[in-house]
This record gives structure tokens, C-alpha cells and sequence, in this order.
């Protein structure tokens, strides 16, 4: 929970941001959308060290407030620090995430996000499950496969869509475009994070009833995110074709974009929500193991 409480404020700030890539894009600026790319970048990286240290700073205030058991603390604190330190790389791969959706490449963002998933994947084998590194092995690995993918949109932009990297002229602060990019990117942030500030709380109880009962929990999550992940996605999607009618002047587009992506979502809700009631408790008995 805490984890996810600042890597989905740096999602969806980023979320933020495609919205003013978008709109640049579908306007044809791309003066202006060189210089938002750098600009996004610089502000983005020093918030997100920012975060960073303010998560070390709260920590031990976050862990108490949730009421963290002692027996499992050190994990905690070992898995936060190596995920804390990662952050700079966790926005950087999700602001060029962004970009590359923002201006239609939608598979090149796939192909580098399932290398990242699998790249993940592998690492967990390693350091967990061969080199046996525990619950920091598994951090390790995130960081690890953020940085892979961070790595691999920066060098498939400067390769492939060079257009679309900033100059050494688009070097610099623009007043119009930082406030936009703060109040777009506030936002979203808060709007992905407010889920995640509730569940801080609700761990706080959980927490109290031992570690068999916070492992259920963390189960059942974890499908509930799955779940989720559509509909967060299908919204991500949504604003990004939504705002590039919106910069190309397209009313009519923009309208009719945005009620078909209601009606699609809608029904993929539907169904996500029979298969999640219908197959939750044989996956998370599946989840947990012995443990069930």
C-alpha cells in the first residue's frame, strides 16, 4: 500500500502530462512539445527525488500509523528503501510511456513494457528464487527493470522518433507550459493516489490481525489491481485520444471518442466484474499456498 502510494502519484502525474502531449501533438506544435518533453523531464525527475526522500523521512511515521507488525518491519522497511531509491527511474520510464501514447506509437510502448514485465519476471527467479535475496531480491528486481525499460524508451526515441526529443534550444523553463504541467500533473496524481491513501488507513486495521491476515489482504489486492488495471488504462487511453482531437480543434471527435470509450469501459467492467466473482477464490487460494 505504501508502495503503491507513490509509485501511482508518479503514474498518474505522468497521465497528467500526456494530456499536454497530446494536445501539442494534435495541434502539430512540436516547438512546443519538444520543449514540454524536456521540461516534464527536469521537473519530473527533481520531484520524484523529492518523493523520494520524503518517503525515507516519513517512513517510520507510516509504518507506525499503520500499525506494521514488528515480526515483518525490517522487511517492510529493506523492500520501501530499494523502491524508494527507484523512483527517479519509475517516472522516467512513465513519462516516455506517455509520450510514445500520446502520439500514437502504442506498440513500440507495448513491446517495451512487456519486456519490462518479463525482465521483471526473470530477475524475480534470480535473485529470488536462485540467489535466494528475499523480499529486497524482489525490489531489486522492480528498480532493475524499471531502469531496463526507462533505458529502452530513451534510446527508441532518439532512434526512431528523434523529432520528438528535445534540442538544446528547447533547453529552459516556459511559465505557460510549467504551470499547465503542474496543475495537469497534480491532478492526475491525486486522482491516482486518492485510492491508495484510503487503503493506507485500511492496512492500519488489517495490520492488527497478524501476518496470516495481511497476506490475505496483499492477495486480494493484488486481483483487485489486476482488475482495476483495465479500466485505469482504458481511462489513460481515453484522455489521450480525447485530448488529441481536442489540440487538432475536432469538437465533434472529441465528443464522440469520449462516449465510446464510456460505453466500452462500461461493458469491459461488466464482464471484469462476473470473471472476478466468479474465479476470486480459486486464484487466491492459488496465491496463497499452503497459506489458505
Amino acid at each position: 500500500t505504501v508502495m503503491n502510494l507513490f509509485l501511482f502519484a508518479i503514474v498518474g502525474a505522468c497521465v497528467g502530462i500526456s494530456v499536454l502531449f497530446s494536445q501539442l501533438y494534435g495541434l502539430g506544435d512540436m516547438e512546443q512539445f519538444r520543449k514540454e518533453h524536456f521540461q516534464s523531464l527536469m521537473i519530473g525527475i527533481v520531484g520524484s527525488i523529492v518523493l523520494a526522500l520524503l518517503g525515507f523521512v516519513s517512513m517510520p511515521m507510516l509504518l507506525h500509523v499503520m500499525r506494521t507488525p514488528k515480526e515483518i518491519e525490517g522487511y517492510v522497511r529493506g523492500y520501501l528503501s530499494i523502491i524508494l531509491l527507484g523512483l527517479p527511474a519509475a517516472y522516467i520510464y512513465n513519462l516516455y510511456n506517455s509520450l510514445l501514447r500520446s502520439v500514437g506509437n502504442v506498440k513500440a510502448a507495448l513491446y517495451i513494457l512487456a519486456a519490462a514485465a518479463g525482465g521483471n519476471l526473470v530477475l524475480d527467479l534470480l535473485f529470488v528464487g536462485k540467489l535466494q535475496w528475499g523480499i529486497e531480491g524482489a525490489a531489486i528486481a522492480t528498480v532493475l527493470a524499471q531502469i531496463f525499460s526507462a533505458i529502452l524508451c530513451m534510446g527508441y526515441l532518439r532512434t526512431a522518433m528523434r523529432e520528438f526529443m528535445f534540442r538544446r534550444k528547447d533547453w529552459g523553463i516556459s511559465g505557460d507550459l510549467l504551470k499547465k504541467t503542474v496543475s495537469f500533473g497534480m491532478i492526475s496524481a491525486l486522482h491516482q493516489a486518492g485510492l491508495y491513501i484510503g487503503k493506507f488507513f485500511v492496512q492500519g486495521a488489517i495490520n492488527t490481525g497478524g501476518t496470516d491476515l495481511i497476506a490475505a489482504y496483499t492477495a486480494t489486492t493484488r486481483i483487485e489491481g489486476f482488475a482495476n488495471s483495465f479500466g485505469d488504462s482504458g481511462a489513460s487511453a481515453t484522455s489521450v485520444v480525447v485530448a488529441q482531437n481536442y489540440g487538432a480543434g475536432k469538437k465533434d471527435r472529441v465528443k464522440k471518442s469520449f462516449w465510446d470509450s464510456f460505453l466500452l469501459l462500461m461493458l469491459l467492467g461488466l464482464v471484469s466484474s462476473v470473471i472476478l466473482y466468479t474465479t476470486a477464490g480459486s486464484t487466491v487460494a492459488f496465491m496463497l499456498g499452503s497459506r489458505t
